[in-house]
């Protein structure tokens, strides 16, 4: 080789090729239908050694059907020449050469991966070989199959093959001792798939190094079946960044959308509550004029809290106790007390006082309607005096009368 320099860098460029085209085989292979891809694998031919307790025998698989051509009750070196020849007397020998082993030889294990992992789970099944398997990666051959992916829990399931080398090293000796060279070892898998464990570097592309102009042919159509592929999904992913991209906008409308409709909810939830508040205590407006209607006009508040159904009056009156009482014979207000005791004023003569009392939403309702029906009785025209004054009460500058019921804040 070293006196053709150029043949040798040829020989690197296509080795090189070759291992490329072979990741980009792989890598295409898992783009295409199951049904074709099994179809594809299930018809490689192969001349088969099928290794047995009894010897060897030899079957041929051509278009998927397995025949037996010859059998040998030796298990040596003489049962494996009896083949060689046979095969050599063929006018077109299959181009692989594979073993079958007995199925005690071969080791089974189903292991589980991350299902990111497929991306190099060649690798990573090697470097995880002495974790999973009691043996290390250059002590077996070895394949595997996936059996499952599960995209919901992100596992990968992987049913792994194993020969330890002690086992199938005899057997690889005495069948080059008789002329045979194996390129791997046949695997049962339960379907209809054949799998195959390589024990070496693949030799089926040497015959291409004989013929320039199929290699040439085969680039061009290797290169043609690249775009073919390549640019329906160069497009695919344009379209996809495309969809994202309305995807986002989308999202942005459909977030603003979801926050005004929390708003609108919040709002509406707070109104159900004010709504039930007031059903459960009354309207304020509603308290407010019933509490002016039952107060005399000698007297005013400073203060009215209403707070969880019950209001609490402050103010100033010439008689505290008997606003107890008017508050106690209204509809509109229960268990009236006062809070804390009374005290009077030196100077103005009137008490302090601060009452409390729990709401009736009926009584509300009734002393509203009552309200009403004393506006409408007086006339729209004239002017209005305040609610639970009666007609015949003296006027402001007058002293009141004990029986004055008048409402006045």
């Amino acid at each position: 080789m070293e006196r053709f320099p150029l043949l040798s860098r040829m020989d690197l460029k296509l080795t090189t090729l070759i291992v490329f085209f072979n990741w980009w085989l792989r890598q295409v292979t898992e783009l295409l239908p199951a049904g074709l891809i099994r179809a594809v694998r299930r018809h490689h031919d192969a001349a088969i050694v099928d290794v047995g307790d009894e010897g060897v025998s030899l079957l041929m698989r051509r278009d998927g059907v397995v025949s037996c051509l010859s059998r040998s009750h030796e298990g040596n070196e003489s049962g494996y020449r009896q083949i060689a020849e046979l095969i050599a007397r063929m006018e077109a020998p299959p181009r692989q050469l594979l073993l079958r082993l007995p199925s005690a030889m071969i080791l089974k294990k189903l292991v589980s991966f991350p299902l990111a992992a497929r991306r190099d789970l060649e690798s990573l099944i090697g470097f995880e070989m002495d974790r999973e398997t009691p043996f290390g990666r250059n002590e077996v051959y070895w394949n595997y199959v996936t059996r499952k992916q599960d995209p919901a829990s992100g596992r990968l399931d992987v049913e792994l093959f194993i020969v330890p080398r002690p086992f199938v090293e005899p057997i690889l000796a005495g069948a080059k001792a008789g002329g045979l060279e194996p390129t791997g070892i046949e695997l049962d898998t339960d379907s209809d798939r054949t799998q195959v464990i390589r024990l070496g570097a693949v030799k089926r592309w040497e015959w291409l190094l004989t013929d320039r102009k199929l290699v040439n042919k085969l680039g061009i159509a290797a290169g043609v079946l690249f775009l073919a592929i390549v640019i329906p999904l160069i497009y695919q992913e344009i379209m996809i960044s495309i969809d994202d991209s309305r995807i986002s906008g989308l999202k942005d409308q459909a977030r603003e959308a979801s926050a005004l409709r929390q708003t609108v909810d919040q709002a509406n939830g707070v109104l159900a509550l004010v709504a039930k508040e007031r059903a459960r205590c009354g309207g304020t407006l509603d308290v407010l004029a019933a509490t002016t209607r039952l107060v005399p006009d000698d007297s005013h508040l400073t203060a009215l809290s209403l707070r969880s159904g019950r209001l609490t009056i402050t103010g100033l009156s010439p008689a505290a106790a008997r606003l107890v009482d008017l508050l106690a014979q209204s509809a509109a207000f229960r268990e009236p007390s006062f809070d804390s005791p009374v005290v009077q004023n030196d100077e103005s003569g009137l008490e302090t006082f601060t009452i409390s009392a729990s709401l009736s939403p009926d009584g509300l309702k009734e002393e509203a309607r009552k309200i009403g029906q004393e506006q409408k009785s007086v006339g729209q025209t004239e002017a209005v005096p305040k609610a639970g004054t009666p007609k015949n009460a003296a006027p402001k500058s007058a002293p009141p009368s004990e029986g004055d019921e008048g409402g006045g804040l």
